[in-house]
């Protein structure tokens, strides 16, 4: 009979206690003190009538689980954002009742009392909202569902909401950040109703001087469920989330809040959603419930797989740790209403060869067993579901060691089995036998230099055949085989030379003889360090060695960039002195062979010589033709110096033209009326590619008259007029007709390029605009209003209202026709 033991290692994913609540659709939330506010959820699985009003918080410190204050309603699904003062606002969520509505309450969580209070009515019930902190220390409130267009902000201070504007169409399963200056991002998501499923390239963003919605460029990929997150230059990055229903995507972006436009970023290597946590490293982490977790750098702009949870976690919470590495889940599972909780840290993801051997045989009288462990430093790891018949002293070890088990005798009944030290598979097989295990004794033996005699005992099965071989030529067999107990004697001459040491094998099992030299305290040598480092320059360094008096001893492997000034050979202890010549090249090392000890020595690389590598992020831009500005980051060594010199009369350095180590340039352009120019800003030892686009002459902006149901044909060409509403970098046709507030008109734009239009009234305040009409598969059409046939002149506008047609992107010119239409009467 064989017994299988299926046994594997993940030191990124460790076990904690367990959340006193089992709970799914719960929010989690990272406290000021470090540790986890865990809030409301659904206790039976899809069940919102089983939603829950208690919290608990995690102590990362002692990774458990404690009660705290209840909240005044139960909930699942809501918001929770911690605050600048540290409190945390829970806002939404859904209902405990049939149809479990959106609920328009909020609560604020004191970690100092550990109590909930009421904080104000929200003025739209929201079942699934989204929560954004603003640097202002309000909360930007977004969606609920896909009918709620509106959208608001609280304020801690006074405890109320007010109005922040109403998006374009109502929007679900979207993803928003806050922007370094204060503006909000709204990227993707689906319209719900009959469309439920579809992902959307739509981007808006929230203006708090405005207090409203404006469109911002739009996405490479249609996504619903995305995630997002700020970078450390201001960017947003972009992942994931699904184009359909069916189908999800693993492709990325990053927008640039200076252009407003989109930029594709490497690929993750699985399609689905997830969340992006920012690690203290610079790193950042893409979690996920049902793939492994990837890990992002920004440096390289490279994905990796960081390893995987050991638990299913659907609809669970999770949160980064105050460590900045580690990330903690809770809750969720296949039955989205689990209470187990793990660590995930993605530096203690496994090394090579985490576990070994990979298999191990074990005959029906069982016996001990060891699996050599390999994590990086500091590192845990753990074993799940050890049978009945394995016995192991520690549940859970930290660093690279011997992990040590027990198995038992075969026992009738015993099944295989499968055992968990976290994602190497290792093999245990237990063969039923009669045969009685090989034992050596003693395992090993020493001698002094004299030699002598020594008597191995084997105690193996009465049938089992056996014999001796490999022993080392100094060592002499007497007697060696035979079946069954019994006795291998041997004899080690007298020793003249240094200590020895040799093995061979008795019965199939490894004996280890070691022999001391005639001067034993000559066998052991010692120095006073394993190594020395050096900088670039010229420096010396010495080394004491202890040893027997009488002991002579010389060193070797010397390189040529290190002499021995003192202690080059000798006889007993010594202090071993020695010179490094500067280093002008790579970083260098060289292990020292003193009296058989080594001693590394390494000098690190010269300043010339890491200064000759630079990196500028991005490496390049390109700029409208206006007169702007934007910036760009030089990463050096902190010792290397730099400058900017020989730059055209059209760019202007605003920052230091000269500093030393790492540093953001920011620049300035004057407006471009002539054709697209370009120039390279050499800084260092790295370049930045900066192009102005050409600039045109504001052209004709007259409007030309348009009557009710007519079309107008007309091109859009390079010389139009630059002054409309969407910029000087786009080309622009008015038309003009006179109405009257309340009259129903209905604008359609169909072009060769990606189309755009705005309606505006006497005063140029803009009345309505539409980007793409969603029923245009290539996007070239816009339509306004965009969701309905006919648009209501607005009460307070007059006319005569302008049209303009335009387009998506700078510079795009073609043929069109615009529609304007009216009911009929």
């Amino acid at each position: 009979m064989t017994m299988l033991l299926a046994m594997g290692l993940s030191s990124a994913a460790i076990p904690t206690d367990n959340l006193l609540t089992g709970r799914a659709r719960h929010s989690g939330t990272t406290l000021a003190d470090g540790r986890v506010l865990f809030a409301g959820g659904t206790t039976s699985s899809g069940d919102f009538s089983s939603s829950t009003n208690t919290a608990e918080i995690f102590d990362g410190t002692s990774e458990t689980f404690a009660p705290t204050g209840s909240l005044a309603q139960a909930r699942a699904s809501h918001a929770a954002v911690r605050l600048a003062d540290g409190r945390v606002l829970v806002i939404g969520g859904r209902s405990t009742t049939s149809p479990y509505k959106g609920l328009a309450t909020a609560e604020v969580y004191n970690p100092a009392t550990g109590s909930w209070s009421l904080a104000g009515t929200m003025n739209t019930a929201r079942s699934e909202p989204v929560a954004v902190l603003l640097p202002t220390g309000k909360v930007l409130v977004i969606g609920g569902d896909s009918a709620v267009k509106s959208t608001e902000l609280f304020d801690p201070e006074t405890g109320t909401f007010s109005d922040a504007g109403t998006l374009p169409q109502g929007l679900t399963q979207f993803t928003a950040v806050a922007l370094a200056n204060g503006r909000v991002l709204l990227a993707g998501g689906s319209p719900g109703g009959a469309t439920v499923g579809l992902g959307l390239t739509t981007a808006l963003l929230w203006d708090p001087q405005q207090n409203g919605w404006s469109n911002t460029g739009t996405m490479l990929q249609a996504r619903r469920q995305a995630a997002a997150l700020v970078l450390a230059d201001g960017k947003v990055l972009i992942a994931g989330g699904c184009a359909t229903a069916s189908e999800c995507v693993a492709s990325t972006e990053i927008y640039d809040p200076l252009t407003g436009t989109f930029a594709l970023a490497a690929s993750t290597n699985n399609a689905g959603s997830g969340s992006l946590i920012s690690l203290a490293d610079g790193s950042i982490l893409m979690v996920r419930v049902s793939q492994p977790l990837e890990q992002y750098t920004p440096a390289s702009g490279k994905w990796r797989i960081a390893g995987d949870w050991l638990n299913a976690h659907g609809y669970g919470a999770v949160v980064p740790l105050a460590d900045g590495k580690t990330v903690l889940m809770a809750g969720g599972g296949s039955t989205s209403n689990g209470a187990t909780a793990e660590l995930f840290d993605p530096s203690c993801a496994s090394l090579p060869s985490p576990v070994s051997p990979l298999t191990l045989n074990f005959d029906g009288n069982g016996g001990e067993g060891v699996l050599n462990i390999n994590v990086p430093a500091g590192c845990r790891w753990t074993y799940q579901r050890l049978p009945s018949w394995i016995t192991a002293p520690v549940r859970v070890g930290t660093d690279s060691g011997p992990f040590r088990f027990t198995v038992a005798p075969l026992a009738a009944g015993q099944t295989s089995t499968a055992l968990r030290i976290n994602e190497t598979n290792v093999t245990i097989s237990q063969t039923a036998t009669t045969s009685t295990a090989t034992v050596l004794t003693p395992a090993s033996q020493a001698f002094s230099a004299n030699g002598g005699t020594g008597i191995v005992s084997i105690q193996t099965g009465s049938s089992t055949a056996w014999s001796t071989s490999n022993a080392p030529s100094w060592v002499q067999i007497l007697s060696g085989g035979g079946t069954g107990n019994g006795q291998v004697r041997y004899t080690l001459a007298a020793n003249t030379g240094p200590l020895r040491t040799g093995s061979m094998l008795i019965a199939g099992k490894t004996f280890s003889v070691t022999q001391s030299s005639s001067t034993p305290e000559c066998d052991t040598p010692t120095l006073s360090a394993s190594g020395a480092s050096f900088a670039s320059g010229s420096g010396s360094g010495n080394v004491t060695l202890t040893t027997g008096a009488a002991c002579t001893w010389s060193i070797s492997n010397v390189p040529s960039w290190l002499t021995i000034t003192a202690g080059a050979t000798g006889m007993g202890g010594s202090s071993i002195k020695y010179a490094v010549t500067a280093n002008s090249g790579a970083a260098r090392s060289a292990t020292l062979t003193i009296a058989g000890k080594s001693h590394t020595v390494s000098q690190s690389a010269s300043t010339a010589y890491n200064c000759q590598g630079g990196k500028i992020t991005p490496q390049s831009h390109t700029m409208s033709n206006a007169a702007t500005g934007s910036e760009f980051v030089l990463s050096v060594p902190g010792t290397c110096s730099w400058s900017i010199s020989s730059l055209p009369s059209w760019v202007k350095i605003t920052s230091a033209s000269s500093g030393q180590g790492s540093t953001t340039v920011r620049y300035t352009l004057t407006a471009n009326t002539g054709p697209s120019r370009n120039t390279a800003i050499n800084i260092g030892p790295a370049s930045f590619n900066l192009t102005q686009l050409g600039g045109y002459t504001p052209g004709n902006c007259t409007a030309a008259p348009i009557a009710f149901n007519q079309t107008v044909s007309g091109n859009l060409v390079a010389g139009d007029c630059t002054a409309g509403e969407r910029g000087s970098a786009y080309f622009t046709d008015r038309h003009t007709f006179n109405a009257a507030p309340g009259d129903l008109v209905g604008i359609t734009l169909k072009a060769s390029f990606d189309a755009y239009l705005y309606l505006k009234d006497q005063s140029g305040a803009v009345i309505a605009f539409s980007d793409n009409d969603a029923a245009s598969p290539a996007f070239t059409n816009a339509h306004i209003p965009s969701d309905t046939t006919w648009l209501t002149l607005p009460t307070g506008s007059n006319g005569p209202y302008v049209i303009e047609a335009t387009s998506s992107r700078p510079g795009e010119t073609g043929s069109y026709n615009l529609i304007f239409n009216q009911p009929p009467q």
